[in-house]
């Protein structure tokens, strides 16, 4: 099954029966995503028209609508030009995928070193730490 869309966010379902979108303003490309059996446990999310130079990610849930119970969580941090994903199904019966960008608010830094991805204003996320110093404990 192929989706062909103007974004570059996708939604795929495991059962290969449905297919959800959302959009995504990074990009402006025909951006489609196919879903295919790998075997017995596993699928193929393939990410077709992608632009180049741009990483993806891909989020799995359970459950449509209750992200409350059933949140997004990240099953791939792909590279840059990655398009192809394998993912395990037997973790749940029914499972949904969503394609995004790596860098949610186009600022040039990836969503995990990002102090808040959905912010151009706010950057990358750094952390010192002052004490304990040169391999000191403390107890």
């Amino acid at each position: 099954m192929k989706i062909t869309i103007h974004h570059a966010t996708i939604f795929a379902a495991a059962g290969i029966t449905t297919i959800l979108l959302q959009t995504d303003r990074l990009c402006a490309a025909d951006i489609g995503m196919t879903i295919g059996s790998q075997g017995t446990n596993q699928v193929k999310l393939t990410i077709t028209n992608a632009v180049a130079g741009v990483a993806y990610e891909v989020y799995r849930t359970p459950v449509l609508g209750d992200e409350l119970n059933y949140p997004w969580v990240l099953e791939h941090l792909g590279t840059v030009n990655q398009t192809n994903f394998y993912s395990y199904s037997d973790i749940e019966a029914v499972g949904f995928f969503k394609a995004t960008t790596a860098d949610w608010d186009g600022d040039g830094i990836p969503n995990y070193q990002d102090a808040q991805p959905n912010s151009a204003a706010i950057g990358r996320l750094t952390i010192t730490i002052q004490f304990p110093t040169n391999g000191a404990t403390v107890n």
